[in-house]
């Protein structure tokens, strides 16, 4: 982008939309790649109340890792 390079959480159900602005030197492997880690990292930290959790990415790289 333009602007430089970004990456998003969204889970409706938890009410959670977070954007993350990062260095502009970032890759979309990378923006993509902290997006998942995040995503788990809140998951984590949610509490008991989740027992299950989805995280729908459209990297296959990122998944292989």
């Amino acid at each position: 982008m333009a602007n430089g390079v970004g990456a998003g959480i969204y889970a409706a159900k938890l009410d959670i939309r977070r954007r993350f602005k990062l260095p502009k030197y970032c890759s979309i492997f990378q923006a993509e790649g902290f997006a998942v880690r995040k995503a788990a990292e809140i998951a984590n930290n949610a509490g008991n109340d989740i027992k299950n959790t989805n995280i729908y990415v459209d990297s296959q790289v990122e998944l292989k890792e």
